[in-house]
């Protein structure tokens, strides 16, 4: 008869478990040359992926491979629409000037207004140009279509052009306004009253 003698479970020494790291990856070709790519997770009991167990090398994969659109419309994931930045804010802002510009013209020729009261009511304050910037930029920026996108540049320059000369309209209106003679009262000879030309 054999007997063998087993240690006790007390005197087993009890070695803590090491985190297993993900698995890596190894890229295998298939029968027609195309490169096999997997991605390993690991889960908990409810299904919940362990990110912080993922290399970040594997994340930034996952991530590039995500956002690629022809992926996501055959996984069919909505990918969100990605936004384009056609004008900024700072430019948004700016663009008050020349409408500001366009609206005291439009109320001075128009409807009769004064120009010096148009231009001071049409005035868009740093203020009014700082709150109205943000949500110009998102709207402008939401609807911009590819010729858009394609010719920022030329828009902005136009914008750009047209505030300066806009400008310079109104200061060659006030120059010419200057050089005018202005009709002088005579005194009166005979009774009658006669108007000087200086």
């Amino acid at each position: 008869m054999l007997l063998c003698r087993t240690k006790k479970k007390s005197d087993i020494e009890t070695k803590p478990e090491k985190p297993r790291e993900e698995p890596r990856e190894t890229p295998s070709e298939s029968e027609d040359g195309l490169e096999r790519k997997s991605f390993a997770f690991f889960v908990d009991k409810n299904n919940n992926v362990q990110w912080d167990r993922m290399r970040e090398k594997t994340k930034e994969e996952l991530r590039a491979f995500l956002k690629r659109p022809d992926i996501a419309k055959a996984l069919g994931v909505e990918v969100p629409a990605e936004i384009i930045e056609l004008m900024s804010v700072e430019w948004c802002a700016n663009l008050y000037d020349t409408i500001g510009t366009i609206e005291a013209t439009m109320a001075s020729k128009w409807k009769g207004v004064p120009k010096e009261i148009a231009e001071q009511a049409f005035a868009y304050s740093e203020f009014e140009k700082s709150q109205l910037g943000p949500p110009t930029a998102r709207v402008i920026n939401k609807y911009a279509t590819d010729w858009m996108v394609r010719f920022k540049d030329e828009i902005a320059l136009a914008f750009l052009l047209i505030t300066i000369t806009m400008a310079k309209i109104q200061l060659c209106n006030a120059l010419m306004i200057q050089q005018r003679p202005v009709p002088v009262p005579a005194t009166p000879i005979d009774g009658k009253k006669e108007e000087v030309v200086q």
